[in-house]
């Protein structure tokens, strides 16, 4: 139980890191549109 707990944790952190940078790369990329698309399917899969 106590490794899920931590593995729960470190996804917990590591989701919050993607959507910190989902949202500076669409911050950076604004004036991109076909950039923010392309990041954005890339970082899909």
């Amino acid at each position: 139980m106590h490794a899920w707990m931590h593995t729960h944790i470190r996804t917990s952190i590591y989701t919050k890191d993607q959507l910190l940078l989902k949202y500076f790369k669409h911050k950076l990329f604004y004036s991109h549109p076909l950039t923010i698309l392309f990041l954005h399917f890339y970082t899909a899969f």
